[in-house]
């Protein structure tokens, strides 16, 4: 999602994260690119809250989830 940076703060507050999501600085002055991962049903709460303070929402659903254990354990196949 796009945030301008008087938002930021704000974001940061609604959305889970495992620690700190990723920000990216955009090519507008002020504005920021804001990456995480939240389950549909917590996503759907928060709904509201980050269409007042963040633009260009991008909504990806994945089509596969592994367990981290589960990716290890290919690997040494």
């Amino acid at each position: 999602m796009n945030v301008k940076k008087d938002n930021i703060n704000r974001v940061l507050g609604i959305i889970p994260s495992l620690e700190s999501p990723p920000i990216s600085e955009l090519s507008k002055d002020e504005w920021y690119s804001v990456n995480t991962v939240i389950p549909k049903e917590e996503f759907l709460q928060i709904l509201p809250s980050l269409r007042k303070y963040a633009q260009g929402l991008i909504v990806h659903r994945p089509g596969q989830v592994l367990p981290l254990d589960k990716i290890h354990e290919d690997e040494g196949k």
